[in-house]
């Protein structure tokens, strides 16, 4: 279940940075948050009990 909702939380992230509307800063956004996921992902993959 937390990888689903962190996949699901992905969604967002890659829209804001490849978006029609992408900007240098909404970029700098979207890198920041796709890095806490996937930071987060690797957590959640080793310890699937957690």
């Amino acid at each position: 279940m937390t990888v689903q909702t962190e996949m699901d939380a992905l969604a967002p992230a890659l829209e804001a940075y490849f978006g029609t509307y992408a900007m240098e800063e909404t970029d700098r956004y979207a890198v920041a948050y796709i890095r806490l996921i996937h930071e987060n992902l690797e957590y959640a993959l080793a310890n699937p009990s957690d």
